[in-house]
This record gives structure tokens, C-alpha cells and sequence, in this order.
């Protein structure tokens, strides 16, 4: 007859134990699992990567725009007046354009006296810049009237607010089987804003070479070395693209941008208008990355899993040893 088995206090202690082991662990596994499924089917990775691109470009919009009014604080110091006579408006925007060359032209509009003079870049003798700024202004001034008084009230908001009294303006246009930017800075010349009524404006354009050799690639620079905390804590960090609507030929590009597809593009709001900036990084996608991390994840839990069985295992055996121990 076999002998009869009693619950000793010491097996039921050791049971008790290995039960506060694994059923917390086993826990801990199952809820990995889960979140790591969850994670996969929201696409968590995915989305806080575009959420930290999109927070890039706009600081590469934040740095344009201020670099820009760093630009344009000297011209407008020295712009001309509207009650100027003709003759020294001219030479006034002749040498604002000799000491600022990355500017392709400069014109002085105001309603009251039905005034509109520009100049163009006298340091530029190429034929097709010539008679491409002259298109751009020309075109300009076939719609300045209707947009000047809106351009002015929003100038002198700015100017209440205490902020930079400048606005920007851009567009695209198609010549010679190529996309050429026509952009505008816009801002009232010194004393005019104090005119309540008065319709005045000077207005600028940056020369498209300048932006595309100098002006995109300083800010695509200065952006990627910022100590913005993404960047920072990046040893890889992201490449970043501008190219023009419809057309993913880069207009400027970081040294790392590998030709493929940005993850994440945004167009500006409040400068450069019409330019689309991408951003991604190089060699690889978000995809990717997000497939990555969840696979190693998955590998760690898989050996983790394993241990734990081999730990239940164990705890099995150790258990049933007692338990034979106590009949």
C-alpha cells in the first residue's frame, strides 16, 4: 500500500517561492509580447521618427527665415524713401545690389505717387540671368498693386508685435526646360510705417545660385550640427534634401543624401514658398529601422522564453523531488 502524501510546511514554502518567481516572469513575457505586437501593428517607430523629422524641418524653416532677416537688415537700413526723386531711388538701389550681390533685384513701390522703379544686378552681365530677372520683375509688377496693400497691413502688424516687419513670397515658373524660383522679401522702407494709410514697399529677390549654392546648403549645415536633442544623441545623423514641387532633383543636399526618396518633405510657410525640403536617412528607410528594432526585440524575448522554460523546467523538477520527498 502506498504511503500517503502530506503537504510538509516546507514543500508548501518552496512552492510558494517558485510560484512568486515564475507566474511574475511569465507575466512579464506575456506583456512584452503584447506591447511589442501593439508597437508593430501602430506603427509606434514609424510615427515618432516622422514626428522628430518634421520637428527638424521646421527648424530648418525657423533658421532660413532668421537668416534671412539677418540678410535683409542692411538693405532695408539702407532702402530708399517714396518721396525721393527718381535719380537717387536709382542710385540707392544700384549700390544696395553692388553691396549685396546675392540679391538678382530691387524695386521701390508706392501707391501714392504711382510709383514703381527697379534695378536689376549690376555685377551680373549674363545674358539669360539679365533677361531672366527682367521676366521676374516684369511679372511682379503686372501684380504688385493688388498685392501691396495686403503686404503692407501684414507688415505693420508685424511691426506692432514687435516682431521683423518682413514678409516672404514665392512661387515657381517654367523656362527653358527648367524650374525657375521667383521669390520676394518684402518689407516697409524706414518712416513709411509711421503713415498710417500709405501703400509703400521695398521689395527684393534672392538670386536662385545664391540660394542653391550658398544660402540652402549653409542652413542644411547649420541644422544638421545644431543641438537639437534628436541630433545630438544620433552618431548617424539624418540626410536633408530641398528640390521644387513635381521634381525630386535636389536643388541642395547634405553630403550623406543617397538619392532616394525623403521619408518625411514639407513645404515652408513663412519663407522660401514652393520649395519642398525632405529629409530621411541615408542607406536605409524608417521601415526598416522600425523592422529592425522589433526583430531584435522579438530575438530577445524568443531567447529570454526559452530560459524561462528551461528555469520552469528546473523548478519542476526541484518541486516534484520535495513533494516525493514528503510521501
Amino acid at each position: 500500500m502506498s504511503k500517503k502524501w502530506r503537504l510538509t510546511d516546507r514543500t508548501r514554502t518552496l512552492l510558494t517561492l517558485e510560484l512568486a518567481i515564475v507566474l511574475p516572469a511569465l507575466a512579464l513575457m506575456a506583456f512584452s509580447i503584447w506591447n511589442l505586437k501593439h508597437i508593430q501593428r501602430d506603427q509606434a517607430i514609424e510615427a515618432t521618427f516622422q514626428r522628430d523629422f518634421t520637428h527638424v524641418l521646421k527648424i530648418a524653416e525657423n533658421k532660413s527665415w532668421e537668416r534671412a532677416n539677418e540678410l535683409l537688415a542692411p538693405v532695408r537700413r539702407g532702402f530708399p524713401g517714396p518721396d525721393e526723386s527718381a535719380a537717387q531711388i536709382k542710385t540707392k538701389l544700384d549700390q544696395i545690389l553692388l553691396d549685396h550681390p546675392e540679391l538678382s533685384y530691387a524695386l521701390l513701390y508706392d501707391e501714392k505717387n504711382h510709383l514703381m522703379i527697379s534695378r536689376t544686378q549690376p555685377s551680373r552681365d549674363d545674358p539669360q540671368f539679365c533677361m531672366r530677372t527682367e521676366e521676374m520683375v516684369n511679372n511682379l509688377g503686372s501684380w504688385l498693386h493688388l498685392a501691396a496693400p495686403d503686404w503692407a497691413s501684414r507688415i505693420r502688424m508685424m511691426a506692432a508685435k514687435g516682431e521683423q516687419a518682413a514678409g516672404f513670397d514665392g512661387e515657381w515658373m517654367w523656362r527653358d526646360n527648367q524650374h525657375i524660383y521667383m521669390n520676394e522679401a518684402y518689407f516697409m522702407p524706414a518712416g513709411v510705417e509711421k503713415e498710417k494709410d500709405r501703400v509703400t514697399l521695398g521689395v527684393v529677390s534672392f538670386d536662385q545660385d545664391y540660394l542653391q549654392k550658398t544660402f540652402y546648403p549653409a542652413i542644411i549645415k547649420d541644422v544638421l550640427n545644431s543641438k537639437n536633442n534628436m541630433l545630438m544623441a544620433d552618431p548617424h545623423p539624418p540626410a536633408i534634401m530641398v528640390h521644387a514641387p513635381k521634381d525630386s532633383t535636389p536643388l541642395a543636399a547634405s553630403a550623406n543624401w543617397d538619392g532616394c526618396k525623403p521619408e518625411v518633405e514639407q513645404g515652408f510657410s513663412s519663407i522660401f514658398q514652393g520649395t519642398v525640403w525632405g529629409i530621411k536617412y541615408p542607406g536605409t528607410t524608417i521601415a526598416d529601422i522600425g523592422a529592425k528594432f522589433l526583430r531584435y526585440n522579438y530575438i530577445v524575448l524568443t531567447a529570454l522564453s526559452v530560459l524561462m522554460i528551461g528555469g520552469i523546467f528546473l523548478t519542476y523538477r526541484n518541486v516534484y523531488r520535495e513533494m516525493t520527498l514528503a510521501r
